[in-house]
């Protein structure tokens, strides 16, 4: 419920005119007689209440809004629809009961599908069979937003429902979760920072897609499988370079991890094998 009431929340915000490029058309739209005392404010600099924190990070003025998104109006567009003390009270609002109940829908989705799909496979019904793996790929392809949220605490009240969960997506996405932690932190510490924001670095899980080979590359997942399975192999064997491992500690912690990470899937492997 509480999922659906933030969508709904950014749904309404993103409908408004709060992403629309920062033109003097589009200030003079919203309010004409503000047009000239906002216009070099918008086109020259960032507002004044984004100054000390710019001033911080080492991103320039040159760099900043590049994309064209107007973030006053964004903050005004939310406050209108719903104060910020109420967002934070739905996202402080985390329920383990919720939590089971996701997770229960998440794995009875799946197993509806597996058992859907040995049932055709059983009575050689191929349209059947393409149905219920069709079925399974759709659902596996929300198991990155348990990660994701777990990652964040936020799934349950439980720390430890937290972990376990997070850990089982984790390995279901071939993502070893306290890497994907540490690499998800950097992310949100340094948004936006071409030189430390982890999402921003080259690499096969964060390409390139302004081009069309590029973005079908992208789109194929294959990529995605040989960043996962390098990367996790790479740690397993010792070798941490990503900035965001520096200390000695999670290098251990991130090294660990994928050592059982990798130990369970060949363990899997070899039990399909035999």
């Amino acid at each position: 419920m509480m999922a659906l009431r933030l969508g709904v929340l950014i749904a309404s915000v993103a409908g408004t005119q709060a992403f629309t490029t920062m033109t003097p058309q589009n200030v003079h739209a919203r309010n004409p007689n503000k047009m000239m005392s906002l216009q070099p404010a918008l086109v020259a600099k960032p507002h004044k209440k984004f100054q000390s924190t710019l001033a911080m990070s080492s991103i320039s003025l040159e760099d900043f809004d590049k994309g064209g998104a107007d973030p006053l109006a964004s903050m005004e567009a939310l406050n209108a629809v719903v104060p910020r003390k109420e967002i934070t009270k739905l996202i402080k609002q985390s329920s383990d009961a919720e939590g089971i109940k996701q997770s229960l829908w998440h794995v009875g989705c799946m197993s509806l599908c597996a058992a859907v799909t040995m049932i055709a496979q059983s009575l050689a019904i191929a349209p059947l069979w393409w149905a219920g793996m069709l079925g399974m790929a759709f659902v596996a392809s929300f198991f990155f937003m348990p990660l994701h949220e777990t990652v964040h605490r936020s799934a349950f009240k439980t720390r430890m429902l937290n972990d376990i969960c997070m850990h089982i997506a984790g390995f279901v996405c071939l993502r070893p979760a306290l890497h994907y932690f540490y690499y998800h932190w950097a992310h949100h510490k340094f948004t936006g920072d071409k030189e430390r924001d982890s999402e921003l670095q080259p690499s096969l899980i964060d390409m390139d897609v302004n081009t069309l080979p590029g973005y079908l590359a992208y789109m194929s997942g294959v990529p995605f499988w040989l960043d996962a399975v390098s990367t996790t192999v790479k740690h397993a064997l010792g070798q941490c370079p990503e900035p965001y491992l520096a200390s000695e500690k999670v290098q251990r912690e991130v090294r660990e991890e994928a050592r059982a990470y990798l130990a369970l899937y060949l363990g899997l492997l070899a039990g399909g094998l035999m």
